[in-house]
């Protein structure tokens, strides 16, 4: 990319991961105290720096992960713009943040550097840019500015008031907790937390649109086949011989072996035709994305009759779970076998025969039952118990452009006051494949085994 000027108060800089990491937000740092008389600053990010944030993201929790997701975000906005340029700030001085050109690195010109090295690839990146106005490293760690000044690069590093306020260290986040967990145990009441794992640092669930290519014939045969193999047709004996039909409660009639078969072959066509068109109905279940979530209780008391409420104040539909997803729009339903005749008077079916209520475990989590669809999903659990993390997640849509907006109240008989939260998903464009565990997860477990096993 060459500069369209090679005034002096241009000034271009490659900037290293931590200056994502650890410094001000770009547009708000003076960059005049670096650069004297500056007018204009191209701030250049290489494919290096975007793997290490990319790597970062997936931190679980804490501010390197989401200052990593803030700056990919900034970086991937840079990447839709006219010559991958996005500019962060017009006045006093105007700055640019510019994803730098992927050139090939001749690595025989630099004997110096070390390629499987992060900041000397950040450097040989640096030396290979042929602008016109030569550009500056600038980083806040010694390692690189050593690295770039020894090999005739340009560096500055950012000065100290340019760095975000200094984190508790690890003592004293553990001491932290400890006095939490002690003011917990004094009050006798449960503490509730509620993770969003998949947000963005702005609180943003992304949803991609999916498209699913028809599965080859070769792998619908394979679906019918496991269909076959996990309700297999049973071979009934005709036990009222003579007779079309049954008399009474016992005995089996050809009639019934006949009408039984003809079901079945019904049902395993039914399988076919949802096999050959699973990408369409897959594609349906896949507008609704899965809001995942974590509670938990870090206290040394039990939550005593918790409940989840999660709604949209918007009035979308939202689901508990995939179950009750596919009620409402039957996607990836499999069709129901048909049941084979049976002579009752060779004894009762099993079901008839328990008359033992199933026990319950206090510490299950229950979907309450309500009209389907609806805005908002209810779950519940009579004992949520210490240092227990449940996982779990709701369904929506994300409808017409628009984000959906789901707020989260979680509550007990015991808990001080309720745990309130919001989350706002939004769709963007992305490619799927079958094995995708967003895909995978929508599938009965029978038929994701086949597509697992046959892509």
């Amino acid at each position: 990319m060459q500069s369209q000027s090679t005034d002096e108060g241009l000034r271009r800089a490659y900037i290293d991961t931590n200056c994502f990491l650890h410094l001000r937000d770009l547009k708000d740092l003076p960059w005049r105290d670096l650069f004297p008389g500056l007018k204009e600053l191209n701030i250049l990010v290489t494919h290096i720096v975007i793997d290490e944030l990319d790597r970062l993201k997936a931190e679980r929790a804490g501010r390197l992960r989401d200052r990593a997701r803030s700056a990919l975000k900034l970086i991937e906005q840079a990447s839709g713009e006219p010559g991958m340029r996005l500019c962060l700030r017009q006045t006093p001085t105007m700055i640019w943040l510019v994803i730098a050109e992927d050139r090939r690195i001749v690595w025989e010109r630099y004997e110096r550097l070390d390629p499987t090295r992060p900041d000397d690839q950040l450097i040989a990146a640096a030396l290979s840019d042929t602008d016109l106005v030569r550009p500056t490293l600038v980083s806040h760690d010694a390692g690189p500015l050593i690295r770039a000044r020894t090999v005739g690069l340009p560096a500055q590093r950012s000065p100290e008031d340019w760095e975000l306020p200094p984190q508790q260290d690890k003592q004293a986040q553990d001491l932290a907790k400890l006095q939490r967990e002690n003011a917990a145990l004094k009050a006798a009441k449960p503490s509730i937390e509620l993770v969003f794992p998949d947000a963005d640092a702005e609180g943003v669930i992304h949803f991609v649109t999916p498209k699913l290519e028809a599965l080859p014939k070769s792998v619908v045969t394979a679906l019918v086949e496991a269909a076959n193999a996990h309700w297999p047709l049973e071979h009934i004996a005709i036990t009222n011989h003579g007779f079309p039909y049954s008399i009474g409660m016992g005995g089996i009639s050809a009639g019934q072996v006949a009408a039984y078969e003809a079901q079945y072959g019904e049902f395993i066509g039914k399988v076919r035709h949802l096999a050959e068109n699973l990408h369409l109905v897959m594609a349906l279940a896949l507008r609704y994305g899965e809001i995942v979530f974590d509670i938990e209780n870090p206290s040394q008391v039990t939550a005593e009759g918790l409940r989840v409420q999660a709604s949209s104040p918007d009035g979308a539909k939202i689901f508990g779970d995939v179950e009750e997803l596919l009620d409402v729009f039957g996607a990836v339903a499999v069709p129901e076998p048909p049941s084979p005749p049976r002579d009752y008077m060779m004894g009762l079916p099993d079901h008839l025969l328990r008359f033992a209520p199933e026990s319950h475990d206090p510490t299950d989590v229950t979907t309450l039952h309500r009209p389907n669809p609806s805005s908002t999903v209810i779950l519940t659990c009579d004992e949520f118990r210490p240092t227990v993390i449940w996982r779990d997640s709701v369904f929506g849509a994300c409808i017409d452009g628009s984000d959906l907006n789901v707020t989260f109240e979680i509550g007990a008989r015991n808990l001080p006051e309720p745990v309130r939260a919001r989350v706002r998903c939004r769709r963007v464009p992305g490619n799927i494949t079958w094995n995708e565990p967003a895909v995978i997860h929508r599938l009965p477990a029978w038929m994701a085994e086949v597509i697992k096993n046959s892509a």
